[in-house]
């Protein structure tokens, strides 16, 4: 399949070894997009390998490999491929994926997402993503402030009445949604470099749901197409404790940027806040029980060798 207003945007992060998967089932799909690959990593090791990976598939990919001067997180890095698409290619419709996601046909993939930006208002498009769990992972649901203080005080509880009102919306007929997970999506790519300026104090953690909101205050659409599906490899539940100030940087920003009324923006910030904290909690019993059971299975296996 070729097509002059396509591009494709990859955003690495010391992840040589997926992005050669993918890179692989580019070629087994004869694409002939131009590829950016962004590369955020801070592993020097890593960085060198890709650069070697760049040069094994230059010429065989329409390929062009650009380092960041630093990890600029997830907005920025795509801005930086988006931008150079645009500029380079004159691309207006750009397929933003992660390097660990894998499609049994990605020409298909794009020639279907691209039924669904053909007006003006159109933003963004996305297939079904089915993590290693095998739980659908998009779309993304809108919670009116209120909502999403009753979120945050019942949190953990919440969480599973989202994922399970999440997997109902997911079933059914292509339709307009609130927002899509990230790691595959065809945008707009004029609609994606206006919109920089909202992303100037969020590293990482809550993108979509920031495009989701600008998509809803300039009436753009939004659209989910089930019946395509993409695995992401990437797994769900993510125990890094260190993640969590990122996560609550980026729900402030949220806020700052959208709710304007001083009553819900002070009402969010403190559940919000009690809510992490009892993240923060869970994630530490989780690591401390996983850690618990190293201790005990490698005693385990040394008792089994001795006898």
């Amino acid at each position: 399949m070729k097509d002059n207003n396509i591009g494709i945007c990859i955003l690495n992060f010391n992840s040589s070894n997926d992005l050669e998967r993918l890179l692989k089932e580019f070629v087994r799909d004869n694409i002939k997009f131009p590829i950016v690959v962004v590369d955020n990593s801070n592993n020097e090791k890593e960085i060198l390998l890709v650069k070697q990976l760049i040069k094994n598939f230059f010429g065989i990919l329409n390929i062009v490999y650009i380092l960041s001067k630093k990890n600029l997180g997830y907005f920025k890095g795509n801005f930086i491929g988006v931008s150079y698409l645009k500029q380079h290619f004159k691309i207006n419709k750009v397929l933003i994926l992660n390097p660990d996601v894998s499609s049994q046909n990605w020409c298909n993939l794009v020639e279907n997402l691209l039924l669904f930006l053909k007006n003006d208002n159109d933003f963004l498009v996305g297939p079904k993503i089915i993590n290693s769990s095998r739980y659908p992972s998009t779309p993304l649901l809108y919670m009116a402030p209120f909502v999403n203080v009753i979120y945050n005080i019942a949190y953990p509880f919440s969480y599973f009445v989202y994922k399970e009102i999440q997997r109902k919306k997911a079933l059914g007929s292509s339709k307009k949604v609130f927002a899509i997970e990230g790691s595959v999506m065809l945008v707009n790519s004029n609609k994606f470099i206006e919109i920089y300026k909202y992303f100037k104090n969020v590293f990482l953690y809550e993108e979509e749901r920031i495009m989701g909101l600008l998509a809803k205050k300039y009436h753009w659409n939004i659209y989910y197409v089930p019946f395509i599906e993409v695995l992401h490899y990437h797994k769900p539940l993510e125990k890094n404790i260190n993640n969590i100030p990122y996560f609550i940087k980026s729900n402030l920003e949220i806020i700052r940027l959208f709710y304007k009324d001083s009553f819900w923006r002070e009402s969010l910030i403190l559940t919000l806040r009690y809510r992490y904290f009892i993240k923060k909690t869970i994630v530490r019993m989780l690591n401390g029980v996983n850690y618990l059971g190293n201790i005990f299975w490698s005693f385990f296996e040394k008792i089994m060798k001795k006898n």
